[in-house]
């Protein structure tokens, strides 16, 4: 009798789920790398920007959060929907504050 297969690392998600998967990371790819134009362009950037942390695990999250401080326990993080980034030559305060002048979501400082 063959085991059930377990998600993990190293594991292929297949079918529907993999289809929902890669569409969700496209789409996911697609409005960050956008907001990041954006940005770029109210700031009159042209450095890469820099990725801090994207998706988190529950695990990783849980951990962060009782370590370390500004991490919600309820981080969008964990349901793929937010992104910490960093540009090279700008303050954090340069940034938030940009990225507030969008008005398109939530910006956690």
């Amino acid at each position: 009798m063959s085991r059930p297969r377990r998600e993990g690392r190293g594991a292929r998600a297949t079918g529907a789920a993999a289809g929902v998967r890669a569409v969700f990371a496209t789409l996911w790819l697609a409005v960050a790398g956008d907001l990041l134009s954006a940005l770029s362009g109210t700031l009159d950037a042209r450095e890469p920007w820099e990725v801090i942390s994207g998706y988190r695990s529950p695990a990783t999250n849980a951990k962060l959060a009782a370590t370390t401080t500004g991490v919600a326990a309820t981080s969008l993080h964990v349901k793929g929907m937010a992104i910490d980034v960093r540009l090279p030559g700008r303050s954090l305060e340069a940034l938030r504050d940009s990225a507030r002048s969008l008005r398109r979501g939530g910006v956690g400082y």
